[in-house]
């Protein structure tokens, strides 16, 4: 093999493994995003396990599309960094082998990667997308019965209002109060005493079976046409083209492969389109060509720069994306050309590549001789100096803490866990930055508002990436200490490596109390602001009438229906009650009203109807103009819109949970989310502890098998997670299980790791 062959494999083999950090870590971060939706599709509505790994498998194409490009500039621009940090650089230089050079096999692997993402973006990405949105929607839209939690009302169904008030130990349904408007001018209610629910989604059938319990029909346009009906067993047929969809839609752009999408430009039914099919077409060929670009960048900015490569790629790759997403924007706009608004940022940086390619190369050229020179001057220097003697002074072991070697670890692991940390939340921030900036710019919205709501995202992120910041860190600051020979050091002055890690696991601790800290302290407010936000970037502007919960169970076998509530007017729309009896297989009383006010534990109802039953069948209707009933609800059980978990600290959620339970409303999903806010600061610790014996067991293998480790255990946890909170919201597990679940596991196995690291 020649030199210079060799050349080329030396520069490839320092480029793919960053290439391959870059794209691990930028997959991990789009995929996250992703998984807890998946776990329940997989759990909550019941979808297959090999459905759930079609669905990820669709959605990895756009993901590596987007990632490919991005770890190539991280990898060579920290491959050709190394090399200019260990002065191999200027020894090549030396050697007569200049910038262009080294280019070469930069290039060629740019070359495969260009095939890679034409081939994903022209024929992969499309159809996985449409594949994906179909697949998605078909199995989002059916109804399951692990869906079906006791005392909550279900609203899946449009025409629909299903509610029911346990299980039995056959799992049949007690107490069953159905609400169907599915017919324009008749209403129909059903109470039954048992009921059950039968779902084949082969045969497409679905239907419910009632026993015991009285049909209630009126006419919309004269109530007075009141009717009951009892019956011992009723079969209700259940609406299956809501259940069982038919996910047929019409491709978007992004969906549509490059035949359809070359045959829709010249078709004249798109022409109103074609500026947009224009921009498609233009966008799937100048990302991949974003790989080229990023080679020439990351090839001069890797041997320029001394430190930062990391961060330094990753501002190149938000500066570049930001303009490559305005550009496209502005074409859609009509206000630039398509060729020009997608090519825009390639050409300007690939010019700014060029420009310092090309001033490296003529200072590599004119600089040989110098360079030799200043090097063989420096040597000659060094043999003049006289030589130093290394004195090693070894600490003195002891168990009081903290001693030397404590505070060494300490310093050089909060070292390594800042420079992680900012790692993984720039690349975060990057991720949820182009989730958003098409939004912002489609909707019109100035880009500070996206910067003001990363602001307030920012702890959350934050809390997130703790735990693989503390693995990483660890599998980091261990294998240094291991590659440099200072836990083998330790080892032979008889120190106790369980004393040794005593400091790390401290430090674990210290990480989940200020996880717990954040949680309690910050995230509640500034979740509430950030929801807040990203609901003006994405034009989600509540309405002026808060519509609370159409459907509400009070004290003493109450249900409410209403259409609005006014909080500052305390103002019902379209008011119902429903007076069931002890039974639950009949009405008492039922009344509606078009309008009503509540005031002090009266609610004063105006231009209704009223309905009296006895032992369920009807007895007596009338009319009336203003009515006064008396309940026991205050205000505020109306006037509470249901809070997102995030926004509350632990007392606050168990406040709400209690307030559910007093009110006999659904609280489960509460009751995991309280015990998720106990159980997930616990992970860093123990993240931490698992992280200890396999660093100490992989030893000199190196930074970059760590981090990689760290990312594949994460991802781990993170499904995990996501499987166990989905059990414990369709009520197959007990809140704490689902909470603890995924740490009990890890934690057992990093007890039994630990425990067998020899001494």
């Amino acid at each position: 093999m020649s030199p210079l062959r060799r050349l080329d494999l030396y520069v490839l083999k320092e480029v793919l493994p960053f290439f391959g950090l870059g794209l691990s870590l930028y997959t991990f971060a789009l995929f996250t995003t992703r998984l807890f939706d998946l776990m329940d599709l997989l759990i909550y509505k019941g979808a297959a396990l090999g459905v759930v790994i079609n669905l990820l498998s669709y959605m990895l194409p756009e993901i590596l599309s987007l990632a490919i490009p991005m770890s190539l500039l991280l990898g060579v621009l920290l491959g050709m960094n190394r090399l200019s940090m260990d002065s191999e650089y200027l020894a090549l230089r030396s050697l007569g082998i200049s910038l262009g050079r080294l280019l070469r096999p930069v290039l060629i692997l740019a070359a495969l990667l260009f095939c890679c993402n034409i081939y994903l973006t022209f024929s992969v990405v499309p159809r996985a997308n449409y594949s994906f949105t179909t697949k998605y929607l078909e199995i989002a839209f059916v109804s399951t019965e692990k869906e079906m939690a006791p005392r909550t009302f279900h609203t899946t169904l449009p025409s629909l209002t299903l509610y029911f008030q346990d299980r039995t130990e056959d799992q049949k349904w007690n107490r069953l109060f159905l609400y169907d408007t599915a017919e324009a001018k008749k209403n129909r209610l059903l109470l039954a005493e048992r009921a059950d629910y039968y779902l084949n989604k082969e045969e497409k059938q679905a239907y419910l079976r009632l026993y015991n319990g009285m049909l209630h029909l009126y006419d919309l346009d004269d109530p007075s046409r009141y009717s009951t009906y009892q019956f011992s067993y009723l079969i209700q047929p259940l609406p299956t083209d809501l259940i069982f969809p038919q996910a047929v839609m019409q491709k978007r752009r992004s969906q549509q492969g490059m035949d359809e999408l070359t045959r829709n430009l010249t078709n004249k039914a798109y022409r109103q389109n074609r500026r947009a099919l224009l921009c498609e077409w233009n966008r799937r060929l100048s990302l991949p060509f974003a790989n080229f670009v990023f080679a020439l960048l990351g090839l001069g900015l890797g041997l320029a720069v001394r430190k930062g490569g990391f961060s330094l790629s990753l501002v190149v790759v938000i500066v570049y994306y930001t303009l490559f997403s305005w550009g496209e924007n502005f074409a859609l706009d009509g206000y630039l050309s398509p060729w020009f608004g997608l090519w825009a940022s390639n050409v300007l940086f690939f010019a700014i590549g060029l420009t310092i390619i090309i001033r490296g190369h003529k200072i590599s050229g004119s600089g040989r001789g110098e360079g030799l020179k200043r090097g063989e001057k420096k040597e000659r220097s060094s043999f003049q100096e006289p030589r130093k003697v290394l004195k090693l002074r070894l600490p003195e072991v002891r168990f009081r803490f903290p001693n030397i070697l404590d505070r060494y670890l300490i310093r050089l692991f909060l070292k390594v866990f800042l420079l992680v940390f900012l790692s993984l939340l720039t690349i975060f921030l990057i991720v949820t930055f182009f989730e958003l900036i098409d939004d912002i710019l489609e909707n019109q919205k100035p880009v500070s508002l996206l910067l003001k709501y990363l602001w307030y995202y920012f702890p959350q992120i934050f809390f997130y990436i703790l735990p693989v910041s503390g693995l990483t860190t660890t599998l980091v600051t261990l294998g240094f200490l291991s590659k440099s020979n200072e836990v083998t050091a330790l080892k032979a002055l008889g120190m106790n490596l369980h004393r040794f890690t005593f400091t790390l696991l401290l430090l674990g601790v210290l990480i989940s109390g200020v996880s717990f800290g954040l949680q309690e302290r910050v995230l509640p407010q500034s979740n509430i602001k950030a929801t807040e936000l990203r609901n003006r970037i994405l034009d989600n502007r509540p309405p002026s009438h808060f519509p609370l919960q159409h459907w509400l169970s009070g004290q003493e076998d109450l249900f409410y229906r209403f259409t609005f509530f006014d909080e500052e007017k305390s103002l019902f729309k379209d008011l119902q009650l429903f007076f069931l009896s002890p039974a639950g297989n009949s009405l008492k009383r039922r009344i509606q009203a078009k309008e009503a006010v509540y005031k002090e534990g009266t609610i004063l109802l105006k231009d209704g109807w009223e309905v009296l039953f006895d032992e369920g069948s009807f007895r007596l209707f009338r009319s009336f103009k203003t009515l006064s009933l008396s309940v026991s609800e205050t205000q505020g059980f109306f006037s509470t819109a249901p809070p997102d978990p995030e926004s509350m600290n632990l007392f606050q959620l168990r406040s709400y949970i209690s307030f559910l339970e007093k009110n006999r409303l659904q609280s489960r999903t509460y009751k995991v989310e309280a015990a998720f806010k106990v159980a997930f600061p616990l992970v860093n610790f123990i993240m931490i502890l698992f992280g200890i014996p396999f660093a100490l067991k992989v030893g000199r293998s190196g930074t970059l098998g760590g981090i990689g480790f760290s990312i594949l255990l994460s991802l781990v946890y993170w499904l995990m997670v996501g499987a166990f909170r989905s059990l414990g919201n369709a009520g197959v597990l007990s809140p704490f299980i689902a909470a603890m679940g995924a740490n009990i596991l890890f934690l057992s196995l990093a007890l039994f790791l630990f425990s067998r690291v020899k001494r």
